[in-house]
């Protein structure tokens, strides 16, 4: 394996720097390049930054397995580790500029403008201006379930908007650095290979204990199938099924699909191991964005409990402390990823 280090400047070229902290980081990518092969299998994880715990430990898992099965001389591999570095340091969902990035990757004719119609009505209690002394949002989002129903709501919160600089699933009024920095690099980490399967490692979304394959839009018939022989016909979600993910906007999976042309077949996947229920997780991103930007406007010290206690549950929420939860997770993940390695070496 090589290792390629990815400079990622922090800010955006349009004058936002953001709450640094740091001058520039970088993306390491670990590459097995076995020389002429048509096939490709990329892992990424970390896109959202304190996601990234999970991500690393399932990566560094799939290479201890390597070294202990042998690398196929077949396929290329590539492995991504955090694509959202400075969110990792911080521990935060966001980059420095409070962009959601699986909301930033918006295709070349969409704008970076507009929201759900019930995000806006949802604003004030999704992005509180100060922390409340008597918290009300477990009553009052029960009460918007029951007056709009689950699935509508979840889809106008986590689809993405970009009408609220400061709020929960902001995709941004501009694109990240890390589209310039995908956009340079990706074609280096595949290679010349004509079939690539792209597996984006998350979590946060789903029941404690189980995971599921997303698409950014659909599964192609193919991919479907093989998902079907691999996993189980429960192992992934159209995007058609109202149950499943929420069809969100600015998705990498489709950007990056967007740079291949018709001769080579790019497939891509996230795949979302479940932790807490959906309404802990979101509570647990609203508290602590509340007290990030309260941090950066001098309002609230980091050192301050409800701060700090805000940082420990939104790593909690997404890497969940328990033994039991991430041994499970890290050998899933493995076995997950070794699974559609061997359908790539054997197809």
């Amino acid at each position: 394996m090589q290792i390629q280090q990815c400079p990622l400047s922090l800010g955006d070229p349009y004058g936002n720097t953001g709450n640094t902290g740091f001058g520039q980081l970088a993306i390491d990518v670990a590459l097995h390049d076995p020389g002429e092969t048509d096939r490709t299998l990329l892992i990424s994880g970390g896109l959202h930054g304190v996601e990234g715990f999970f991500g690393s430990a399932v990566q560094l898992r799939f290479l201890q397995s390597l070294r202990e099965v042998g690398i196929p001389n077949n396929v290329r591999i590539a492995l991504a580790h955090c694509l959202n570095p400075w969110g990792l340091i911080h521990s935060r969902r966001t980059d420095d500029t409070n962009r959601d990035l699986n909301r930033n990757f918006l295709l070349q004719n969409e704008e970076y403008c507009g929201s759900p119609r019930l995000y806006a009505q949802l604003n004030t209690l999704l992005n509180p201006q100060d922390v409340p002394l008597w918290d009300p949002f477990l009553p009052r989002a029960m009460a918007m379930i029951m007056r709009h129903g689950f699935t509508p709501l979840k889809r106008a919160i986590a689809q993405g908007q970009y009408d609220f600089p400061h709020g929960l699933f902001f995709g941004g009024h501009h694109p990240a650095n890390i589209m310039g920095l995908m956009r340079s690099h990706l074609m280096d980490w595949i290679g010349p290979s004509s079939q690539i399967m792209h597996l984006d490692l998350h979590t946060g979304l789903g029941k404690s204990m189980t995971w599921k394959l997303l698409p950014d839009g659909e599964f192609s018939a193919q991919v479907q199938q093989k998902f079907q022989q691999l996993f189980g016909h429960s192992s992934f979600v159209p995007a058609s099924q109202s149950d499943g993910g929420y069809g969100t906007r600015g998705g990498m999976g489709k950007w990056c699909a967007s740079l291949f042309d018709e001769t080579r077949k790019y497939d891509y996947a996230c795949v979302e191991f479940g932790t807490y229920p959906s309404l802990r997780v979101l509570r647990a991103l609203r508290m602590e964005n509340c007290c990030h930007h309260l941090e950066i406007n001098g309002q609230l010290a980091s050192t301050d409990k409800v701060y700090v206690d805000a940082k420990t549950e939104i790593r909690e929420v997404f890497c969940p402390s328990s033994d039991r939860w991430r041994i499970w997770a890290v050998e899933e993940g493995n076995a997950l990823i070794t699974k559609i390695l061997r359908q790539l070496t054997t197809s």
